[in-house]
This record gives structure tokens, C-alpha cells and sequence, in this order.
């Protein structure tokens, strides 16, 4: 059932790293690969195990397999385009976005893309150029240019 159990907890690792997924969540779909394993790995046991959030990024970060972290941060830029329509405030999107680009090895151009698109949000939050909704239009559709379907929607 998990196949990409390495790249999934590079995933959660990445979203409890920007807030944009509770620890909790993290530790339920531990619980979950613990109940559907014959034969649970004991990493994934110290995910489920820990008790707090540096022991929980420790534990995620030492799951074993091969870890595709690029995927990872697009079904986390995924999940931040869910949020950002839940009305998730732009800046943390951003916040979030820049960290998952950079740990994942993604390419250093997105990196500054975004950081365009987050000085055109500033101005035009200021009055300055622009209108905000336009700027958060631009943000949408830079995260789902580069977004993939988070594989636990709706699960978690």
C-alpha cells in the first residue's frame, strides 16, 4: 500500500517543518502503515512513537527507502493550493512554498519566481501596484503549475 513510504514521510516531514500539516497528522498515518504492515519497519514505529515535534522531524527524516523529495514538496505545494483556498494567509503559503522548493533540490528559478510573485503581493497590499486578488490569482496558479495531487487528501 505504501510504496513511496520514504517519500511520503519526507512529505509530512517538509509539512510539519512549515506548519502546513499538524504533527498529529504525521503520527495517525504512522499509526495507519503500523496497522496495515505484517511486519512494521521500526522506523516508522519511532514516527508513531515520538514525543515531540524535534523527535518527530528526527524520526521522519530516518524512514528508510528511496526518498523522491521533489515529489515530496510538490504534493506539499499541492496541499498549500488546498489551503490557500481555505483562506490560508498568502505570506505562510509563500513561506511554506520557498522552504519546500529549497530542501527538496527543486529548480533555484522557482525559488525567485516566487519571490517576485510575493513583492507584487506587497505592493499591491500596499497600494502601491497591482490589486491583491490578482497577485493571489498569480500565486494560485504558480503553485498549481508545479503541484501534485497530495496522495493522503482527504485521509488524513
Amino acid at each position: 500500500m505504501y510504496e513511496n513510504i520514504a517519500t511520503l514521510a519526507e512529505y509530512f516531514k517538509l509539512g510539519v517543518e512549515t506548519e502546513t500539516i499538524e504533527p498529529n497528522q504525521a503520527k495517525r498515518w504512522a499509526d495507519r502503515v503500523i496497522e496495515e504492515a505484517a511486519q512494521p519497519s521500526g522506523d516508522i514505529v519511532d514516527v508513531a512513537l515520538s514525543r515531540d515535534v524535534s523527535q518527530l522531524l528526527q524520526a521522519l527524516s530516518e524512514v528508510a527507502g528511496d526518498r523522491n523529495k521533489q515529489m515530496a514538496a510538490r504534493w506539499l505545494i499541492g496541499t498549500l493550493v488546498i489551503q490557500l483556498e481555505g483562506m490560508r494567509e498568502s505570506e505562510e503559503v509563500i513561506r511554506a512554498a520557498k522552504h519546500a522548493i529549497t530542501s527538496s533540490g527543486m529548480d533555484e528559478s522557482l525559488y525567485w519566481e516566487l519571490c517576485s510573485i510575493q513583492g507584487i503581493l506587497e505592493m499591491a497590499e500596499l497600494g502601491y501596484y497591482g490589486n491583491t486578488a490578482e497577485a493571489i490569482g498569480s500565486l494560485k496558479q504558480f503553485l498549481l503549475s508545479e503541484a501534485l495531487t497530495p496522495l493522503l487528501q482527504g485521509s488524513e
